[in-house]
């Protein structure tokens, strides 16, 4: 095995792949304003992978350097809440009835992965919240603390909550700095389309394209599983008329892996791992929202247009 620092040149590599192909990455920066700098992910050469914590031959798969690659980007998520909420006592004997204040916490983990060299940072909005909040009465987030640690590397990260949507179930953080000079490795977001409003030239995934989840399982610590994408687009209808979108995909998500990045051969983010289907009946039916619905959500914050119900406070 060669010191990692080897795969810079396999990386120059996917850059060429990138260009023969016409495949491409998105030129996104998050906030063109002082707080976030001028980090952008425009392109898979920007990625930083001289880290001598992961080691990859010459010849290894592309599994074992796509893995390699976004383990320098792939954070486990611990969020600790605590929260109050108001219970109804009807009263007995000579106790009085009431609404009374209940207080409660709860510690989740899952799994984040950045997207800009400032440190910023997309997971899944409910790693970040409490499950079916909205069914308890005068819901009240007191204390809300984010830690963001990388596999086999000693350190804890406190993250900032900038914002979330829970009908789309994303959510930015950005990592707080202890250095103004401090920079992160970062994954790019692979530039496709819809396979139904594709025109020619456009980039799409396909049917049966190899993917790799990344992701803290169960909260044991990073790791990696493989599959294909079963189906390039999903549709779930809600209750309330709204619509999900999603790549169903046969690899592995767990608990702990919401959040993670799903990355196609080229070590660009084509979804968020979100959820899975657990039934009696059903096996290997994972989904993960597309990288057009993240950009989406992101642009929206940009330019102010996103739904601000849906949004924490702290944004």
């Amino acid at each position: 095995m060669k010191k990692f620092r080897s795969i810079l040149c396999v990386i120059l590599v996917l850059a060429l792949a990138f260009s023969l192909t016409a495949c491409s990455s998105v030129l996104l920066p998050i906030f063109d304003n002082s707080e976030s700098g001028d980090g952008g992910y425009d392109s898979v050469s920007r990625i930083d992978t001289n880290v001598k914590d992961y080691d990859v031959a010459d010849d290894a798969s592309t599994v074992e350097k796509v893995s390699a690659i976004a383990m320098t980007a792939t954070y486990e998520l611990t969020c600790e809440i605590e929260y109050t909420y108001k219970t109804y006592s009807m009263g007995f004997g000579f106790s009085q009835g009431g609404w009374r204040t209940t207080s409660a916490s709860i510690k989740s983990q899952g799994t984040g992965f950045v997207i800009d060299e400032d440190g910023y940072m997309i997971t899944n909005a409910h790693v970040v919240n409490v499950e079916d909040s909205d069914e308890l009465n005068s819901f009240s987030i007191t204390r809300r603390t984010v830690y963001a640690a990388r596999a086999d590397v000693n350190e804890k990260l406190e993250c900032r909550i900038v914002a979330y949507n829970e009908n789309t179930d994303l959510a930015l953080l950005k990592i707080v700095k202890t250095s103004d000079s401090d920079t992160f490795n970062f994954l790019p977001f692979f530039n496709y389309v819809e396979r139904q409003s594709a025109k020619e030239g456009d980039l799409v995934i396909n049917y049966g394209e190899q993917v790799i989840a990344v992701g803290n399982a169960n909260g044991y610590g990073i790791s990696v599983t493989t599959g294909v994408v079963s189906a390039p687009l999903r549709q779930f209808a809600s209750g309330d008329g709204s619509v999900t979108k999603a790549i169903q995909i046969d690899a592995a998500i767990n608990p702990g892996n919401s959040g993670g990045p799903l990355c196609n051969s080229f070590a660009a983010v084509v979804g968020v791992n979100s959820f899975k289907i657990v039934e009696t009946n059903t096996e290997n039916m994972a989904y993960a929202i597309p990288r057009y619905v993240v950009t989406d959500f992101l642009d929206g914050l940009k330019n102010g247009t996103y739904d601000s119900s849906t949004q924490s406070s702290e944004h």
